[in-house]
């Protein structure tokens, strides 16, 4: 019997659920589930809670024969720690043995690991392997859909901070005035302007910097062989450009596409660094934050068509991550100074291949998934990769990505309407997320919008709204109260109507009805939030909804 089994069987018998188990531990159900499918193991310190819990002593849970291989190849697998067994014994023995005082050098700058006391022994990792399993089909977003006939930025040619050779083209980073400046600014917006060959006009790819005091700060470097791209160059700004400000900095990849076009490839913040970690030959983007609360360490890789990022979250000033040439390790013990491995249970896998980050989510809400999503850029736009984590929630949770509001759009309009379409084409702004049926729907206001909102703990919420010149019945509010049966309905029954036909929004039981902050319909939910809908025909407002952002929908 597996390790999995045992836990499923000893949880059968106290007559525990898979929920249970993960409100008593502290980790997600998916967790337990995974435990239990032996697609994972519980760390060390998970195990012993896990023991507890189902009332066993922790050799009699952890013995019996090795569990099968996972269904899913599990990402970052230590080629040298070969789990045959999840005994305590073997995992005390594991961390005693990568320990030991010793002279060191801690990890890069930044990530010293504050709170550890004594001299640093590095341990050097050995090389890591990736998973190499295709999930989902990836089109790289930016590549594709290059803005040839973008408008050039007025006056883009009077301040150029760097040109560089991109492929057989050319690539500019200029900086022009900010709106509202005149004639003696004092903040300029950056852009990348490029030419796939010396005789081709310019294009503005996108803009990458706002409202920046010294855009003279701007840095670039050479990349070579990193996630699917032979070179290219990495323009960034650092937090000073904007005067000491707290200013998030990021940096930006440029590269030749699969057909020669300049364009900006992907995002990152402006602490990545390019590392070959599993040693193919590629590099992976590695990127670790510290925070006041702890530190976030995320790996980017590209396998064959798909797109991933690993990621782990360290809580409290007395842990702390550290990296090297080679690999990581994690500094494990806030007593002295010792090191553990990151091993299989550490390192959560998302897919970035456009699905909404949560790989399992195509099985959740499979409806949308087949929709062609491409996004454009003009001066309304942030000009950031629709894939770039814009940040953390008061809880420590990324943010959605705008690739990831515009499929929970998608999907709130399938539940809504029943209706999807083919493809849409999406502009992102610092607020919404609009989206039309044509390329060109921005100029004439025939789009759909996908607003940005945060309720009181700063965790996103949900809105959806259809406006335009002409009432498109695919997509009209009498539409979908013909489909959702809803004629006739009003005040909180609307409202209870809508919100049965959108579980993908769903907050948890309802436990009180009345009005919100405007007036309107408003249904309060156990979780502490509202949701609350409003709907306007002669406005040509299909909804508008405002509820608690997907807990089953993690970026």
């Amino acid at each position: 019997m597996t390790l999995g089994q045992r836990i499923r069987e000893r949880r059968e018998t106290l007559g525990l659920s898979q929920e249970q188990i993960a409100e008593k531990m502290g980790v997600s159900r998916q967790a337990v589930g995974k435990w239990e499918s032996d697609d994972a193991r519980p760390s060390t310190d998970n195990l012993l809670r896990l023991a507890a819990l189902l009332e066993m002593e922790v050799q009699e849970l952890a013995a019996g024969e090795p569990a099968p291989p996972p269904r899913k190849a599990f990402p970052w697998r230590w080629t040298a720690l070969g789990f045959a067994g999840l005994s305590l014994v073997l995992a005390l023995a594991l961390l005693l043995s990568l320990g030991g005082p010793g002279a060191g050098e801690p990890g890069p700058e930044g990530t010293d690991g504050s709170g550890q006391s004594g001299p640093v022994s590095q341990e050097t990792p050995e090389a890591i392997s990736l998973s190499r399993e295709r999930l989902y089909d990836f089109t790289p977003v930016l590549t594709e859909n290059t803005p040839a006939g973008e408008a050039l930025p007025e006056g883009w040619e009077d301040q150029v901070l760097c040109e560089l050779p991109l492929g057989e083209g050319t690539l500019r980073a200029v900086a022009v005035p900010s709106a509202g400046q005149g004639e003696d600014p004092s903040q300029y917006d950056l852009w990348a302007v490029a030419r796939a060959r010396p005789d081709d006009p310019w294009i503005a790819l996108c803009r990458f910097g706002e409202n920046c005091e010294r855009p003279g700060e701007l840095q670039s470097a050479l990349f070579l062989s990193t996630l699917g791209y032979d070179r290219g160059w990495r323009l960034a700004l650092p937090a000073s450009a904007w005067n000491g400000e707290d200013h998030a900095a990021f940096s930006y990849y440029f590269a030749p596409d699969g057909a020669g076009w300049p364009a900006m490839v992907f995002t990152a913040d402006s602490g990545c660094t390019e590392r070959d970690l599993d040693g193919d030959g590629e590099r992976e983007l590695v990127s670790l934050c510290t925070y006041d609360w702890g530190q976030i360490l995320e790996i980017y890789d590209r396998a064959g068509d798909g797109f991933y990022r690993y990621s782990l979250q360290m809580d409290g000033a007395s842990q702390g991550l550290g990296l090297d040439e080679t690999g990581f390790y994690q500094l494990a013990d806030p007593e002295g100074p010792r090191f553990s491995k990151l091993v299989d249970s550490a390192l959560v896998r998302s897919d970035l291949a456009g699905t909404g980050g949560d790989p399992t989510w195509d099985t959740l809400t499979p409806d949308v998934m087949d929709v062609t999503v491409s996004f454009v850029y003009d001066q309304f736009s942030h000009g950031r990769d629709p894939d770039a984590v814009p940040g953390l929630d008061s809880l420590g949770r990324a943010m959605p990505t705008d690739r990831q509001y515009a499929r929970m759009a998608l999907q709130c309009l399938y539940d809504l309407t029943g209706w999807k379409p083919d493809s849409v084409w999406c502009l992102a702004t610092e607020f919404d997320v609009l989206f039309s049926l044509y390329e060109d729907g921005f100029s004439n206001r025939s789009y759909l919008s996908f607003g940005k909102c945060f309720d009181g703990e700063q965790i996103p919420a949900l809105s959806l709204t259809w406006a335009e010149q002409e009432d498109w019945s695919p997509l009209s509010a009498a539409r979908a109260a013909e489909h959702l049966g809803t004629q006739g309905l009003t005040g909180t029954e609307l409202a209870q109507a809508w919100y049965d036909r959108l579980p993908f929004l769903s907050g948890g039981p309802i436990a009180d009805r009345g009005f919100g902050p405007y007036g309107d319909p408003a249904l309060f939910l156990d979780d502490g939030r509202t949701y609350r809908v409003q709907t306007d025909d002669a406005l040509h407002v299909l909804t508008y909804l405002q509820g608690p952002y997907p807990k089953d929908f993690q970026g």
